[in-house]
Parts: structure tokens; C-alpha cells; sequence
């Protein structure tokens, strides 16, 4: 069986049902002073409004048009949570408050309404750690060079570093997730 060589990392960063979140250039850390892992985000929507997002560990910030976007704050928490981070105080351009308080894998929705995945591959070891918070790393087959968390992830194929995974042996794989 042949697999399809023309795999490719998407270009954008995460996606809701309206909208695809690509990184800009030079990050967001020149604009949240202080927090080197800040990022930039333009939210280009599927109706070809484009918003802007900067997000810091300690705090965020999105724009008018982002705003409109009902998963923001589930899309920014994600983000967060990925990162370690373990509250979120996301504010509006204008200095209103949008969301603040803990965060928590367990809290970030309820399981999808489709038949659970029962083979997966993480990207990134939050991810495996994410997956195994949630009782699920059974179903793990394979994960990126740098997992060590869960202790099972030793006897797991590897992908390959986090920002370069063979996306060709993720194919090979077939798992249900990525």
C-alpha cells in the first residue's frame, strides 16, 4: 500500500469553524513586554474578515473581529493549556475584560459527539501529556522525538521532532487522531 507523498504541515497554527490562526512574523513577544514565548496571530475568517490575536502566558488580546468568533476563548484557552499555562486573562483592545480565571485539560469541553478515537499520534509532548491526563495514552501509536512524559511513551514509535514530524509515517500509521 502507497501512501500519499504530498503531505504537508498546515500552514496556520489551529483553526475554529470560522477561522484559521497563522502566525506572524516576529511574534507577539515585542508586544507583551516581558514574555519571551508571546505570540502573534492573524485569524483569517472564512468570510475573508481578518482579526488579530497576541498571546502571552500571562495575558492576551484580541481584537473586535476576533471577538466575534464564539470559540475564541476555547481556541486561546487550548492554546494556553498546551503551553502549561493554567489560567487565561484574555482582554479586548479596548481594556475590557473577555474571560479570566483557571483553565484545566479536563475543563477545556466535553468529548466529541462522534465515536471516540481509538488510535492516535501526538505532535507534541504537551500533547501526550494532555492525552494521558485524560486515561488515553492506550491508544497512543506513536509520538514526536521529544516526549518523555508519560513514562509509556518510551516504547512508542517516534515521529521526529515536534516542528518536523514525518508526516509520511503518520500516514503509514493510519491512527484515527493526529
Amino acid at each position: 500500500m502507497g501512501y500519499d507523498k504530498r503531505v504537508k504541515k498546515p500552514a496556520h497554527q489551529w483553526e475554529t469553524r470560522l477561522h484559521h490562526a497563522y502566525r506572524i512574523d516576529g511574534g507577539g513577544h515585542a508586544i507583551v513586554d516581558g514574555d519571551a514565548r508571546a505570540e502573534a496571530f492573524e485569524l483569517r475568517f472564512v468570510d475573508g474578515r481578518i482579526g488579530t490575536a497576541v498571546l502571552g502566558l500571562q495575558q492576551q488580546e484580541i481584537d473586535d473581529i476576533a471577538a466575534s468568533d464564539p470559540d475564541i476563548v476555547h481556541a486561546i484557552s487550548c492554546w494556553l493549556v498546551a503551553r502549561g499555562q493554567r489560567s487565561i486573562q484574555l482582554g479586548n483592545r479596548h481594556g475590557g475584560t473577555i474571560a479570566c480565571g483557571d483553565l484545566s485539560p479536563r475543563l477545556l469541553g466535553d468529548p466529541p459527539a462522534q465515536a471516540p478515537a481509538m488510535s492516535l499520534v501526538t505532535l507534541c509532548p504537551s500533547n501526550a501529556e494532555l492525552v494521558a491526563e485524560l486515561h488515553c495514552f492506550h491508544r497512543v501509536l506513536a509520538c514526536e522525538d521529544s516526549t518523555d512524559s508519560p513514562l509509556e511513551s518510551a516504547a512508542l514509535t517516534r515521529l521526529g521532532p515536534d516542528l518536523a514530524p514525518d508526516l509520511e509515517e503518520v500516514v503509514r500509521i493510519q491512527p484515527d487522531l493526529v
